[in-house]
């Protein structure tokens, strides 16, 4: 059986090639794309940020937004469903991320203790650089990607339904 190739070397061939197939079909393979495509950045996140903390290393995450009628991804800290511990553990779980790239003061309206004030936590900035370094190479990349998805599902699409 020949396989059917889709070759695509433009991003006007993007939209073409796109446009041509159900709208249902069509974001679902750009969140493949898009997912495959944002690698590098998840990958970078977690490398700047496995220094500082297990905790949010565990937590970096891609997941696909499914609420908006355009297809697309996010990349970030995403908090599990439950989350156990004492108070302190689910607020760092909660909150750090975003102390981590933004920093912390340790003091605050809750932040001083009998005159000491709490840990302060220096921002970092371990997401912003990883999306600095990388978004040349995703944007270059997402094109490749959209070209494996759609031949990955026409081949499948064959395969199952015959030519």
């Amino acid at each position: 059986m020949a396989k059917v190739y889709a070759e695509i070397i433009g991003l006007e061939q993007v939209h073409e090639v796109l446009e041509k197939l159900p709208k249902k079909l069509n974001k679902k393979l750009l969140n493949q794309a898009c997912v495959r495509a944002s690698k590098p950045i998840r990958e970078a996140a977690k490398w700047n940020v496995r220094q500082y903390s297990d905790t949010v290393y565990r937590q970096v995450k891609t997941w696909a937004m499914k609420k908006t009628p355009r297809a697309g991804v996010w990349v970030g800290w995403k908090l599990p469903g439950k989350v156990a511990g004492t108070r302190a553990e689910r607020a760092w779980q909660a909150m750090g991320g975003y102390w981590l790239e933004y920093g912390a003061s340790g003091g605050g309206r809750t932040g001083w203790r009998r005159g000491k004030i709490y840990r302060r936590i220096p921002a970092t900035g371990w997401f912003r650089r990883a999306v600095d370094q990388n978004v040349r190479t995703v944007k270059k990349d997402f094109t490749k990607e959209v070209q494996y998805v759609i031949n990955r599902f026409l081949d499948k699409a064959i395969t199952k339904h015959g030519w």
